[in-house]
């Protein structure tokens, strides 16, 4: 958007949404958002907001600490200030169902909550909608044999515990 493009973003759920991911943003990440747009609000951020250290616990009560520093945001919160922030438009309640290369650009095919279809017509696609990612299945059909899964579950509970805020626990 700061160079000058239209840029529009398709969400397929409502902004914001909880997603599972840990939230992390690296120096650099905070250095470059400082850079581009602002300090990042309060609001946005975790409790606690600062990780200097992953420990992973293990079933055999060992665990393994991986030095770290990290800035930790909600990462819905994140999302749609970040959303705001690029000036980017924003069309959430959208999937895309499909596209197609077109002579200079791509048709994007869309529907959106009421289920109304729609084309966009774009000169360029960038697909951000994940590890499985229907934009580059279509593109590279063999590439979900090739990646290596893992099963995920994030579970948020509010309350007091005996653990050093300083890291990220994940057990």
């Amino acid at each position: 958007v700061s160079c000058g493009l239209r840029t529009l973003l398709i969400e397929k759920q409502k902004i914001p949404r909880h997603k599972i991911c840990s939230g992390m943003l690296m120096p650099e990440v905070i250095d470059l958002l400082k850079e581009r747009f602002s300090d990042l609000p309060t609001h946005i951020l975790s409790e606690p907001a600062q990780s200097h250290t992953f420990r992973f616990h293990f079933d055999s009560g060992r665990f393994y600490d991986m030095p770290m520093n990290a800035t930790i945001v909600e990462r819905g919160e994140f999302d749609q200030w970040l959303c705001k922030q690029s000036g980017a438009e924003v069309r959430d309640e959208t999937e895309l169902i499909g596209f197609e290369e077109k002579r200079g650009g791509v048709g994007l095919y869309c529907r959106n909550r009421t289920a109304e279809r729609f084309t966009i017509s774009s000169s360029v696609l960038i697909a951000a909608d994940g590890a499985r990612s229907a934009v580059a299945h279509s593109i590279d059909p063999g590439r979900r044999g090739r990646i290596v899964w893992y099963t995920v579950a994030q579970y948020c509970y509010r309350g007091t515990a005996d653990l050093d805020p300083g890291y990220f626990h994940v057990f």
